[in-house]
C-alpha cells in the first residue's frame, strides 16, 4: 500500500515535487560531472591513449623503477649503483638506466599558446640506442651538439631535421642541430606527407628529444644518475613475482612497478594531477550531497506539513505508523531515482564540456559514460534523499488519527531536544581536530575524517540555528518594525512564529556561508603570514626563481652568475635534496640544501633556538648540521643537539646534527642542511636564489644577472616586492579556486530556499488569502513575503558566517606557527558576504512572492 500511495501522490502533484526533483538533478549532475571529467582527464594523460605507453619501446613483461617523489617534475634521484643490486637479483636478464626527464625548446614569445605555459617547447628527453630508436630520417647524434627527435618532437620544438634549435637543459641553453627523426622500435606508423603544426595535437608525454647516450649526464645534470631502471626478466620468469623480489630489495623511495600498469610509464605530473583532480572530486561531492540532503529534508519537511490531515485521514481508517513512515520515504526514493537519471545525463555533458576545456591532445573526446558514473549517480541520488527524507518520514509517522479532523498538526512537528545537534558539533570539531593536529597533519585517511568532522560540526550548526533565530528576530524586528509598516511586522512575526521552518529554510545557506567563513578566515590569515615572512626575509636585493617543470643545475647557474656579475655580490641558493630527514617514530620530512652560513647571513629566518653554523661542514665529517622549522621539529620529535638521519632515494644514509630552529619558512622550507656536507649526487634541482650586492648597484647590474639566468629553464628574477607579490598570489589563487566550488554550493542553497519559500507559501495560501480578505493589498503581501526571505538570509548570514569565522579562528590557532603567524579575519569581505546573502535572497523571492500576492480574496474560507 505504501509504495501505491507514493506513488500516487507524486503523480497527483507533480508540481510539488518538481523543485525537489531539481534539487537532486543539480546534486547529482555536479557530483557525476566531477567523476566523469576525472575519467576523461585520466583517458586524456592516460599512455595507451597518447602514445606514451611506447615510451622507449619498454620490453614485454619488464619493471620498472623510478623515484617515488611528491615533486611534479621528474627527478633524476636513482643512483645508477641501484643497477647492481637488480642484477644479483634472480630471475634478472638484463638491467638498464634511462632519463625521461623533461627539457625544452627555446620558442618565440606567443608561440604555441593553445598549450599551458609551463610545458611550451616542453619535450622528454631519451637517450639513442638501437634497442629504443629507429632512425627514419638523417642520423642518430652524436656529441653535446647535436640531437635527433621524434614527429611530436619535432612539432613541440617547431623544428625540422637539419635545423638549428636552441633546448635549455638543466646545465643551460644551447644550440643544438637537429640531425635525426626518430620512431620508437616497432612503431609502424608511416610518416605523414606534411608535418603537423599544431602543437595542441601533441600529448603531454609523446614528444622526445634524444641524446648521445655518452654525453647525456653532463647536459642533464645527471652524472651518476638515472631517471629510470628499465628490468628485463629471464624468460619465464613471472614478472608479477619479479616486481615483488625487486620492490623487498630496493629501498621504500623507489617505485617498483610492471610495465603492464600505467603507473610504469606516466610521468610524475601526469599522476599528480589525476591524484589532484580525485582529491577534489571527492570533497567536491560530499559537499555537494551534504546541502543537497539538506535541501530534500527541508522540502520535504514543508511538504509533509501541508500532508497532516491527509495522513491523519490515513491513521484513522487504519494505516499504520510504519505505513505512513514508508510512503513518505517511497515518495523520496522515487524523487531520488528520477533525479538520477537526470543527473547522470547533466553530469555526461558537465564532464563532456570540462573534458573539451582541457582537452590537449589526439585523444578524442566524447560523451563518457562509465560503470562508476552510474553507480555514483544511483548512490547520490538514493542518499541524498534517503539521509534528507528520513526526518520529515518520522515527523509523518508521528501524525494521530486526530489530526484528520483538526487544523493543527497533530505531532507531527514534534520538536527534539537541542542535545542532538551539540553532539553532532562538538563530535564533527573533535574529529576536525584530532585530524588537524596530529602530527605531520591530515593524510590519506586522517584528510576524510577531517572531512567528516567539518561536516558534521556544519550540520549540528544548521540544527542548532532554531534556538538562535528567535533572538535574531527579535533584534531584526526592532529595526525593520519602524521602517517597514505592516507588512513588515508581518513577516517579522511569521518568521518567529516557525522558528524551525526559519531554520530549515536558512540551514542550506548555512552551511555554505559557514565554509565561506571558514575558507576566507584561513586564507587571510595565511596570506597574511606568507607577506610577512616576505617583508621581512631579510636585506635581499634580487630573488632567482626557478618556474616550470625543466630542472635546473645549482652549480651551473652559480658558475654563469659569477661570470657575468658586474658588481661584487653575496649569494645563497636554495636545492632541492633527492631524500627526507627521519625523525623519531619513523616521522619524515622534505628537505632542502644550502650554505648555511651564508643563508643565514641574507635571509632573516627567525631563529628560535640553537645558532646557525659558523663554518661549513667538512665533506668528509660524520655528521652534517641541519636547520629544521619549529613546526618540522616538533614533528620530527628532535631538538637542537639532536642527530638525526638523512635518507635518499636511493636508500644511502647520512647523519645530521640539528643546529638551530627557526620560524620564517617562506625561503628556506621547513628543512634546511648544509650543502657543503652532501654528496652532490644528493642534490636535485635550483629552487630559489636570494643575492645582495655589496655598496651601491643600477640596473646594469640588474641586467647581468638577468642574462645569466636567461640561460637557464624559466629562472626569473625578481624583486623583494615582486617576489613577496608573487607568492602571496598564489595563495590568492587557490583562494579563488576553492571560491568557485563555494559558489557552486551556495547555488544549490539558494535552489533549496526558493523551494522552501515557494512551498511554504502554497502551505499558508489560506492565511494569504485572509489577508487578502480582510483588506492586505498586493504589494503587502508581496512586501511580508520579501521580508521573510531577507530573514532568511539573514539568519543564514549571521550563523553561517559568524560559526564559520569563529571555526576559522581556532583552526588557524591550531596551524603550525610558520603557517598561520597571527589570525585575521577578513571582516571586510565578511560584511560583504553577508549583505550579499541577504540580498540574493531576496532577489530568488521576488517570483515566489509575485505568486503569493496573487491569491483571490474570494477564497476566503475554502480549504486547499
Amino acid at each position: 500500500m505504501s509504495a501505491a500511495l507514493a506513488r500516487r501522490e507524486i503523480r497527483s502533484r507533480p508540481g510539488r515535487f518538481a523543485w525537489l526533483i531539481v534539487a537532486v538533478t543539480v546534486a547529482v549532475g555536479f557530483t557525476v560531472g566531477a567523476f566523469g571529467f576525472s575519467t576523461q582527464l585520466t583517458k586524456l594523460l592516460d599512455p595507451s591513449a597518447t602514445g606514451a605507453d611506447r615510451l622507449d619501446a619498454l620490453p614485454r613483461g619488464a619493471v620498472v623503477l623510478t623515484a617515488d617523489t611528491k615533486a611534479v617534475t621528474t627527478a633524476t634521484a636513482l643512483d645508477e649503483r641501484l643497477s647492481a643490486t637488480v642484477e644479483a637479483i634472480a630471475g634478472v636478464a638484463l638491467v638498464e638506466g634511462s632519463y625521461d626527464q623533461p627539457i625544452g625548446f627555446r620558442l618565440p614569445a606567443g608561440s604555441q599558446p593553445e598549450r599551458p605555459v609551463i610545458l611550451r617547447g616542453v619535450v622528454l628527453s631519451s637517450t639513442y640506442s638501437e634497442q629504443r630508436w629507429a632512425i627514419q630520417v638523417g642520423r642518430a647524434p652524436s656529441g653535446p651538439d647535436e640531437v635527433a627527435v621524434d614527429l611530436a618532437g619535432l612539432v613541440v620544438g617547431q623544428t625540422s631535421v637539419g635545423a638549428v634549435a636552441t633546448i635549455e637543459f638543466p646545465t643551460g641553453a644551447r644550440d643544438v642541430a637537429v640531425v635525426g627523426l626518430l620512431a620508437p622500435v616497432g612503431d609502424t606508423t608511416p610518416l605523414p606527407s606534411a608535418r603537423p603544426d599544431d602543437a595542441s595535437s601533441i600529448a603531454l608525454a609523446a614528444g622526445h628529444a634524444i641524446l648521445d647516450p655518452g654525453v647525456a649526464p653532463i647536459l642533464l645534470d645527471a652524472a651518476g644518475r638515472v631517471d629510470r631502471i628499465t628490468v628485463t626478466p629471464q624468460p619465464g620468469v613471472d614478472p608479477g613475482a619479479l616486481e615483488r623480489r625487486i620492490r623487498a630489495a630496493v629501498p621504500p623511495g623507489v617505485r617498483v612497478s610492471s610495465a603492464l600498469s600505467r603507473s610504469a610509464v606516466t610521468q610524475q605530473t601526469v599522476e599528480r594531477i589525476d591524484e589532484g583532480v580525485q582529491q577534489a572530486v571527492t570533497v567536491f561531492a560530499g559537499l555537494t550531497v551534504l546541502i543537497s540532503a539538506l535541501v530534500v529534508t527541508n522540502t520535504l519537511g514543508v511538504l509533509v506539513a501541508q500532508r497532516t490531515r491527509e495522513f491523519g485521514l490515513l491513521r484513522l481508517v487504519g494505516a499504520s505508523r510504519a505505513q505512513v513512515l514508508r510512503t513518505v520515504m517511497g515518495e523520496s526514493l522515487g524523487v531520488g531515482l528520477v533525479g538520477a537519471v537526470l543527473g547522470l545525463g547533466l553530469g555526461v555533458v558537465l564532464a563532456y564540456a570540462a573534458a573539451l576545456v582541457v582537452r590537449d591532445s589526439t585523444v578524442p573526446v566524447g560523451f563518457e559514460l562509465t560503470s562508476t558514473m552510474v553507480l555514483v549517480a544511483v548512490g547520490v541520488g538514493v542518499l541524498v534523499t534517503a539521509v534528507g527524507g528520513i526526518v520529515p518520514a518520522l515527523r509523518a509517522g508521528r501524525v494521530t488519527p486526530l489530526a484528520a479532523l483538526s487544523d493543527t498538526r497533530a505531532g507531527a512537528d514534534r520538536r527534539g531536544g537541542a542535545w542532538v545537534p551539540l553532539v553532532a558539533f562538538a563530535v564533527g570539531c573533535a574529529m576536525a581536530g584530532a585530524a588537524v593536529t596530529r602530527p605531520g597533519g591530515p593524510d590519506g585517511a586522517w584528510i576524510v575524517v577531517a572531512g567528516l568532522g567539518v561536516l558534521s560540526a556544519f550540520v549540528g550548526v544548521a540544527g542548532l540555528s532554531r534556538w538562535l533565530v528567535g533572538p535574531l528576530l527579535a533584534t531584526a524586528g526592532a529595526v525593520l518594525g519602524p521602517v517597514s509598516g505592516r507588512a513588515g511586522r508581518l513577516g517579522v512575526a511569521n518568521a518567529r512564529r516557525s522558528p524551525g521552518r526559519t531554520a530549515g529554510a536558512a540551514s542550506t545557506l548555512m552551511v555554505g556561508l559557514a565554509l565561506v567563513g571558514l575558507v576566507a578566515t584561513i586564507g587571510a590569515s595565511i596570506r597574511s603570514t606568507v607577506e610577512s615572512q616576505f617583508d621581512t626575509a631579510g636585506s635581499a636585493d634580487l630573488y632567482l626563481e626557478r618556474r616550470g617543470v625543466v630542472r635546473v643545475s645549482t652549480q651551473a647557474l652559480d658558475v654563469e652568475l659569477a661570470g657575468r656579475a658586474r658588481r661584487p655580490f653575496r649569494y645563497a641558493s636554495i636545492t632541492t635534496v633527492d631524500g627526507v630527514v627521519l625523525g623519531r617514530a619513523g616521522a619524515t620530512t622534505p628537505l632542502s640544501a644550502s650554505f648555511l652560513p651564508e643563508l643565514a647571513e641574507l635571509v632573516d629566518l627567525g631563529i628560535t633556538d640553537g645558532a646557525v653554523p659558523g663554518f661549513a661542514d667538512d665533506p668528509a665529517a660524520e655528521r652534517v648540521s641541519v636547520m629544521l622549522s619549529d613546526s618540522a621539529a616538533a614533528e620530527l620529535g628532535l631538538a637542537v643537539g639532536d642527530e638525526a638521519r638523512l635518507r635518499t632515494i636511493s636508500g644511502s644514509e647520512r647523519t645530521l646534527v640539528v643546529a638551530a630552529t627557526y620560524s620564517n619558512t617562506a625561503i628556506a622550507g621547513d628543512a634546511v642542511v648544509d650543502v657543503t656536507g652532501l654528496d652532490p649526487g644528493t642534490l636535485g634541482t635550483f629552487e630559489l636564489g636570494v643575492l645582495r650586492f655589496e655598496g651601491r648597484h643600477g640596473d646594469r647590474s640588474v641586467r647581468a644577472v638577468e642574462r645569466a639566468a636567461g640561460r637557464f629553464p624559466k629562472v626569473r628574477v625578481h624583486t623583494p616586492a615582486e617576489f613577496g607579490a608573487l607568492n602571496a598570489s598564489v595563495t590568492d589563487t587557490v583562494l579563488r579556486i576553492i571560491a568557485v566550488v563555494l559558489a557552486g554550493m551556495i547555488g544549490i542553497g539558494y535552489l533549496g530556499l526558493v523551494a522552501t519559500l515557494g512551498l511554504a507559501t502554497l502551505e499558508r495560501r489560506n492565511e494569504l488569502v485572509m489577508l487578502r480578505a480582510i483588506g492586505a493589498a498586493r504589494a503587502q503581501v508581496r512586501a511580508m513575503v520579501r521580508i521573510e526571505a531577507m530573514l532568511v538570509g539573514l539568519v543564514a548570514s549571521v550563523v553561517g558566517l559568524g560559526v564559520g569565522v569563529g571555526l576559522g579562528c581556532v583552526a588557524a590557532n591550531s596551524a603550525p606557527s610558520d603557517l598561520v603567524a597571527s589570525v585575521v579575519v577578513p571582516w571586510g569581505s565578511i560584511v560583504a558576504v553577508g549583505v550579499v546573502s541577504v540580498v540574493l535572497a531576496l532577489a530568488v523571492s521576488l517570483g515566489v512572492a509575485r505568486r503569493a500576492s496573487l491569491v483571490p480574496p474570494a477564497e476566503a474560507g475554502r480549504s486547499v
